[in-house]
């Protein structure tokens, strides 16, 4: 939780955000494919 005090996130929106990810995982992974795949592109 280092960064969450770094950016001065709340413990209420670090388990905002880990609640997002863990109902999304599969959304979230195939995005971040693409967008792999297009940095890796545009090289």
């Amino acid at each position: 939780m280092r960064n969450a005090r770094r950016f001065n996130f709340t413990d209420e929106q670090i388990n905002a955000a880990l609640a997002y990810i863990k109902t999304n995982r599969a959304e979230l992974r195939a995005e971040y494919q693409i967008v792999l795949k297009e940095a890796t592109a545009n090289g």
